[in-house]
């Protein structure tokens, strides 16, 4: 199992199989999880998700996309398997035609090809962009718990978003902390710059800005500082080690 981060995008990659195969929880207040390259879940990978899945705050967002069709049919049999706090962004579905005898796993967007109502979901997808091209391509879904379990991931999320007050602060608490002395000015000679490179290469350009502007809104950054320009080496490179979250503990 392997895994890479791309800024808040999780890819999670190959077969999940215990424990190991996960990394440690990023502690970012929303968070994507790809799940397009994994290719196969047993009982234990799947307990192992359950576990990991779990560790994430209440207040944390977890938008799961690219879900596997076989990853949502073992899901949607588990409780547990998608907390209150995560939503599915997309997810592939199954689909067949009769006169190629064929089966195609159709990637289709919630919202956009998967309109859910109050009682039910509606699947409005192009079939003709489906290679080889045939006139009976359909949905090869018999059994009504498949959509019936997105109706429920979709209403626990959003009574679950109800719920949260509205500052999320949250774990972000742990970063502003390490980022205080960048906008108190006492500290600005004490080699600020180089601080925030520091911590640029550590959780990124654009976290670190968005922490900043958190920081100002609980009003201990001072804006003078704020927009202190980060050179160095190129933090946009995916980071696919356990390195970058032990890091961040450092």
């Amino acid at each position: 199992m392997a895994f890479e981060l791309h800024g808040r995008v999780l890819f999670l990659k190959g077969n999940l199989l215990s424990a190991e195969d996960f990394p440690p929880t990023p502690p970012f207040l929303q968070l994507e999880v790809n799940l397009e390259g994994v290719e196969y879940i047993n009982s234990d990978g799947l307990n192992a998700w359950k576990k990991w899945i779990s560790n994430f705050r209440n207040d944390q967002i977890i938008t799961l996309t690219h879900v596997p069709n076989f990853f949502w049919q073992r899901m949607r049999l588990h409780d547990g398997a998608i907390p209150n706090n995560s939503k599915i962004e997309s997810m592939y579905v199954p689909c067949y035609s009769e006169s190629l005898s064929m089966e195609h796993q159709a990637l289709m967007e919630v919202g956009k090809n998967l309109i859910i109502t109050d009682d039910s979901v509606i699947v409005q997808y192009d079939f003709s962009q489906i290679i080889p091209a045939a006139s009976d391509w359909f949905v090869d879904v018999v059994d009504e718990g498949y959509f019936h379990f997105l109706l429920e991931v979709d209403l626990r999320f959003k009574s679950s978003q109800i719920e949260q007050p509205e500052n999320k602060l949250g774990i972000e608490q742990e970063f502003i902390e390490d980022l205080k002395p960048l906008w108190n000015p006492k500290e600005f000679e004490k080699n600020v710059h180089d601080m925030r490179e520091r911590i640029a290469r550590r959780i990124g350009k654009d976290e670190l800005e968005r922490l900043e502007k958190v920081a100002q809104k609980i009003g201990i950054a001072d804006p003078q500082f704020s927009k202190i320009f980060v050179s160095g080496e190129d933090d946009s490179k995916p980071t696919s080690s356990r390195k970058m979250f032990d890091s961040l503990d450092s």
